[in-house]
């Protein structure tokens, strides 16, 4: 799947709308500030340039899901059970994400020497920290309560969950899973809440079966 475009003028109108800074919310600086230009002046640069492992940085990023891809499992009792089915993407306009990637690396401790012999196996997982918002159109209302469930259902997903974004594909990650999330309301405005969502890398890995494994043992030498 393609992934969707970058809206810049429409995420740094999020980012005033929402982070933008307490200064752009008086109405003196209203009255005074020419926002279209302070879009094209403050945000394109950020929203264009794109960095790696630990740099945030500005990207729209998608959940995938449709009809013919859709991700089904069954909620929590505490959810009422019964089976979700989810057949539509859900999409962060203006997302701030984060990478960092852990080595595995066995390390072994030998009887009088200092330190460890480390013998470096293969490279771990992507570690990625999203952080977003939803944004309600009316002040003092809640966002849309079909959006967020939206978002909830991906968020309890227990599976690998197809995402799209410019970011994450320069790294080849196409697929993630959900290690923890936190939503949290915004003081003085009940129509925006804030997203931090945690996430690990997944990729496909084929495993040999019975008939077709490697034995992998090896005959050795008897003394």
């Amino acid at each position: 799947m393609i992934p969707p475009k970058p809206n810049v003028a429409g995420q740094a109108a999020l980012i005033l709308k929402t982070a933008g800074g307490a200064a752009a919310k008086t109405a003196i600086h209203a009255a005074f500030v020419n926002y279209s230009e302070v879009v094209k002046e403050q945000f394109i640069e950020d929203l264009t340039v794109s960095s790696k492992f630990g740099i945030p940085t500005f990207d729209t990023f998608s959940f995938n899901a449709s009809v013919g891809n859709k991700l089904s499992y069954t909620a929590s009792k505490d959810f009422g059970g019964g089976t979700v089915n989810i057949v539509s993407p859900f999409t962060f306009d203006t997302s701030l994400i984060e990478i960092n990637q852990t080595k595995n690396i066995v390390k072994t401790v030998i009887a009088g020497t200092n330190g460890s012999v480390k013998e470096y196996m293969s490279e771990g997982d992507f570690i990625i920290n999203l952080k977003g918002v939803i944004v309600g159109d009316v002040a003092n209302q809640r966002p849309d309560v079909t959006r967020l469930n939206s978002l909830v259902a991906y968020l309890k997903a227990p599976l690998s969950i197809p995402i799209s974004c410019h970011f994450l594909e320069e790294l080849n990650i196409t697929s993630v899973v959900i290690e923890s999330y936190k939503l949290g309301q915004r003081e003085g405005a009940r129509n925006i809440i804030d997203i931090e969502i945690n996430m690990l890398s997944d990729s496909v890995i084929e495993l040999s079966s019975n008939n077709t494994q490697k034995d992998i043992f090896t005959n050795r030498a008897m003394f």
